[in-house]
């Protein structure tokens, strides 16, 4: 198998790899049976991806967020990063 370079991953479509997993995601989901998503946001670049992705395979009111901060950890701008991400993508989220 070919290893992938930095060159491979500059050049990588992104329009269309979105397009691969959101497509791959929405099939997933709709082959479990689930009615709603819930994703775990804190904030970061991982969680906000996850959600761009899941509200581009979904409809937005299956998709779930749970923020979840530890209150000896967590920086408080984390957690206004998740809700500003849950309100612009426009999706339930929590507080828990």
């Amino acid at each position: 198998m070919r290893r992938i370079t930095a060159k491979d991953v500059v050049s990588i479509q992104y329009d269309i790899a979105l397009n691969s997993i959101s497509n791959f995601t929405r099939s997933f989901i709709e082959s479990s049976k689930a009615r709603v998503v819930v994703m775990g946001l804190s904030g970061g670049v991982d969680s906000a991806v996850l959600l761009a992705v899941l509200t581009r395979a979904l409809p937005r009111d299956q998709v779930v967020a749970l923020i979840m901060p530890d209150s000896r950890a967590t920086p408080e701008e984390d957690v206004e990063d998740a809700l500003y991400l849950a309100g612009i993508f426009g999706v339930k989220h929590h507080v828990v």
